[in-house]
């Protein structure tokens, strides 16, 4: 196991699926920032409506379109 001696301030990027890890729990006024960048090779996946929401608070209407679209590309 690696272990990192983190400082207030400083960014760490990871795999978190692949690596193990524990968030230490926040106290005072302290914020805590967290980014999640995904990335996908296809351009048309997105998350779904309820998904994007729920994590990142907002979701656009392309969010709404592309979910109304069926996975086997019919037209009910």
């Amino acid at each position: 196991m690696h272990e990192l001696d983190l400082q207030p301030g400083d960014l760490q990027l990871f795999a978190g699926r692949f690596s193990m890890h524990r968030v230490t729990r926040i106290v005072g006024d302290t914020t805590r920032y967290i980014g999640l960048p995904t990335y996908v090779h296809d351009p048309y996946r997105m998350n779904r409506p309820y998904h994007s929401e729920s994590i990142y608070g907002r979701a656009t209407e392309m969010h709404r379109e592309r979910a109304n679209v069926l996975v086997d590309g019919l037209v009910d």
